[in-house]
Parts: C-alpha cells; structure tokens; sequence
C-alpha cells in the first residue's frame, strides 16, 4: 500500500458535492503467469 497527499500533486480543488480526502490511499494487487520463454530469475 502506498499514501499521497492530492496536494502534493496540484489536486487542491474537489468535486461539487463530492468530499475527497487530502491524504488518498492506494493498494495495488497484481497477478501475473507466464506462458512462453525462459524462467524468471529475481535478484535480492
């Protein structure tokens, strides 16, 4: 999960009759397969 604060980015005005809260947090999940080619190797 990462945070961002809209108004680090220029975002300071809202939505009519929308509240969006200044600190928005984000959660990504992402699933991947792999069909063709060499195995992945990961570095640490």
């Amino acid at each position: 999960m990462m945070a961002f604060d809209r108004k680090d980015y220029g975002m300071n005005s809202g939505i009519p009759f929308i509240r969006i809260a200044n600190r928005v947090e984000v959660d990504v999940d992402i699933h991947a397969k792999r069909v063709s080619g060499p195995p992945l190797v990961f570095k640490k």
